[in-house]
């Protein structure tokens, strides 16, 4: 970058083979202008979910508010155009870092391509700032001639020979020794580390056959003591892409005998399995020794002591990178942070040569995004995948990895999605749900139980995804649990139904009333011919086909139906399930809507005191029902109670849900509403203001219940509501 003439460094791509330093070299770019005052971001593109949600965090860095937020992440606005409205309102210099794009076209707009600059990454105007991408993507086309292009190839020979001596320590042999071994091993730094470390480890050993030397390395080396790797692949693989493989393979492989010699030969299985989860953090969450140590798991036998010293030994030959410091008390994974400002003080991990792809958040405020979680090298992860023996059993390797993904959210409970405490977890979790959907959706000889598993974590992680107001991925990830259900089990398996089932109410969130309705029949009558019509799955169809009915105005109908399922949940489930409470919430509603008031007002006040009990006094669900009760007491003529009642639940949901949350807003609605009809016309009109606004951005300006809250201005103003349509129904 210091090298690039004025103005050539704006977008700026590190490009070169896996193993070969392009992420250390961004590191040590990021650290350093960061010492020099420059506002720096780091994310990573390894996948979709990391990337989105890498780049909402630099929004948010950048001040964006939560409307805005909402409706770009929703979908409903373009994310890409505000995260470049932001950059280019920016007053400071500021340096964003772009890791692993491997994919270009993963970073391209909706519809678009990389190249047209439409995208999450664009020209950068001059005197703005910096993009700086890792990428093994070499093709200067499909960059864009906007891009500048710069090769990171293999060290020099010096330079490979001091890394080498350096990790292995005094006592692998002389330089000429490491120079040759260096030559062998391509001079890749991520090789060099894995050797060197190896070499460390081995340093003292009192057995004869231990490889203790760079000469000794070397031999084993060219005598390919393994299995030779990528037979499959070869053919079909670039020299430039096979020969990196074939010699970190090779190099590690070396690695896994010294830690079988030394007692530990379930680290080759576990390595194995950890490159069949996403291109991700891996949580200790889906690292749990029941599963793994199972008579029937990958490792049977194994306990957490076990798999804590495997886990140390591969991080000490620098094959996967854990926290130094251990597993921290009572997190369970990783903050889900995955963007960070680079700070340009305080405890800095070295950037040895060969760290590629083991800190992309090298220190400073997202240090917690690598808490608690598993790192593979791409390379590494990538060429475990390609042995021969490995792609033979990559079934069971699948089938393992979602037993491990379904036994991490196998405890929690059905409204976990949805708790924000629990939402560290589900980000967490995302990409490797996704990934693995895909992947035993796609491989022809992967078990029905497998899939199965898969779609039901996914469909429990797009429902995180709409709960965070990421309506876009969730229902992206929606659609791809039902497709996959459908294709590799059929549309009447239950775990296709469940995907169905969020597909349609995706539909109803969105106001898409006879697209849900449609679905929700179909859930209905697939359910019952499958399950009965008293199984759990069966009554959450006929709430969900009875609340669309409710939206449609179809009240009578709607009201029996919710009564017909409160009584079968109630028998079924027990009067405090959250589904049976859920139920007689709408019931609660119905009534009110239906103009029977007294009615209604019992039924809220029970189900108010059971989700107390259930939830908590502040949880999203609970505060519904105060705000619904209040809403119900304006109705009636009591604002003595309705109005302590607002103030108290728009405090809570400003401090949980934040001010411009759906739910906060649809509160302040019916807050100046009781204002207004109390003529406090002035204070009522400004409130209005503001909802309509922020309702606009978040939900859009054609919702029901913007339109609402236009007519509600309108009324205030005692003028006509004016563009675009009338009615609505009364917002919550």
């Amino acid at each position: 970058m210091r090298d690039a003439p004025p103005g050539d460094c704006r977008n700026l791509v590190l490009c070169g083979l896996g193993g070969c330093g392009k992420t250390t070299v961004a590191i040590a770019a990021a650290r350093s202008a960061a010492r020099n005052g420059v506002e720096t971001w780091w994310v990573s593109a390894a996948t979709r979910p990391e990337l989105h949600d890498g780049m909402r965090q630099v929004a948010v860095r950048l001040g964006a508010g939560d409307a805005e937020l909402t409706r770009a992440w929703s979908g409903m606005d373009s994310a890409t155009d505000l995260l470049w409205r932001m950059l280019g309102r920016h007053p400071r210099p500021w340096l964003l870092v772009v890791d692993n794009a491997d994919d270009p076209e993963l970073l391209a707009a909706e519809g678009g391509t990389f190249a047209d600059g439409t995208g999450w990454l664009r020209p950068v105007p001059a005197g703005s700032g910096t993009v700086l991408v890792t990428s093994r993507h070499r093709n200067p086309q499909a960059w864009g001639a906007w891009w500048r292009l710069r090769t990171v190839g293999p060290l020099t020979r010096p330079e490979a020979t001091r890394v080498l001596m350096r990790v292995a320590g005094p006592g692998a042999g002389p330089a000429a020794d490491a120079a040759a071994l260096a030559d062998r091993l391509g001079r890749l730094p991520l090789a060099l580390r894995l050797a060197g470390a190896q070499l460390a480890a081995a340093s003292g050993a009192p057995w004869p056959d231990t490889v203790t030397t760079f000469d000794a390395y070397g031999q084993q080396l060219a005598a390919g003591g393994w299995q030779q790797l990528l037979e499959p692949e070869e053919a079909g693989m670039a020299e430039g892409d096979r020969a990196p493989r074939r010699i970190v393979s090779r190099t590690w492989e070396l690695s896994l005998d010294h830690l079988a010699r030394r007692g530990m030969p379930e680290a080759r299985e576990l390595l194995r399995l950890l490159a069949f989860f996403a291109e991700a953090p891996v949580p200790y969450a889906l690292l749990a020794p029941s599963v793994l140590g199972a008579p029937t798991g990958v490792l049977p036998g194994l306990d957490g002591t076990r798999l804590w010293r495997l886990l140390r030994a591969l991080a000490d030959l620098h094959l996967i990178d854990i926290p130094e410091d251990g597993p921290q008390s009572g997190s369970a994974a990783p903050s889900g942070n995955s963007a960070a400002r680079v700070a340009g003080s305080g405890t800095e991990r070295t950037a040895d040569a060969g760290n590629e792809g083991t800190d992309d958040d090298p220190d400073g405020d997202g240090a917690e995004a690598l808490r608690d979680a598993v790192r593979l090298h791409p390379l590494v992860r990538a060429a475990s995948r390609l042995q021969g023996e490995v792609t033979m059993r990559q079934a069971a390797y699948l089938e393992a990895a979602t037993d491990l993904l379904a036994a991490a959210t196998q405890g929690e409970s059905h409204v976990s999605p949805e708790d924000p405490a629990r939402w560290p977890l589900w980000q967490a979790i995302t990409p490797h749900a996704q990934h693995l959907l895909r992947e035993t959706g796609a491989h022809a000889a992967g078990s029905a139980r497998a899939v199965a598993q898969a779609v039901r974590v996914a469909v429990a992680t797009g429902r995180a995804l709409r709960a965070r107001g990421l309506y876009g991925q969730a229902e992206e990830t929606f659609a791809a649990a039902f497709e996959t259900g459908r294709r590799a089990l059929g549309e009447g398996h239950d775990a296709t139904l469940t995907a169905h089932h969020e597909v349609a109410a995706m539909h109803h969130a969105r106001s898409r009333l006879a697209e849900a309705e449609a679905g929700f029949r179909d859930l209905v009558r697939h359910r019952s011919a499958a399950l009965g019509p008293d199984h759990p799955q069966t009554l959450l169809s006929r709430h969900m086909l009875a609340y669309v009915r409710h939206d449609q105005g179809r009240l009578t109908e709607a009201e029996a139906e919710y009564r017909a399922v409160l009584r079968t949940r109630t028998r079924v489930l027990g009067e405090t399930d959250p589904l049976t409470l859920a139920t007689r919430y709408r019931v609660a509603r119905v009534l009110g809507d239906l103009g029977r008031p007294a009615e209604a007002e019992t039924e809220y006040a029970a189900v108010l005191a059971l989700r107390t009990e259930v939830f908590g006094a502040a949880h999203p669900r609970t505060l519904i029902v105060r705000r619904e009760l209040a809403r119900l007491h304006h109705d009636m003529g009591r604002p003595d109670l309705a109005g302590p009642e607002f103030d108290e639940v728009i405090a809570v949901q400003r401090q949980v849900l934040g001010n411009t949350h759906r739910d906060t807003l649809l509160s302040r609605s019916c807050r100046a509403r009781l204002w207004q009809e109390q003529g406090r016309t002035t204070r009522a009109a400004a409130e209005f203001r503001e909802v309509l606004r922020d309702l606009t951005t978040v939900m859009g300006e054609d919702h029901p219940y913007t339109v609402t809250a236009r007519r509600y201005l309108a009324e205030a103003l005692d003028e006509p509501p004016g563009p675009p349509g009338a009615g609505g129904s009364v917002p919550g």
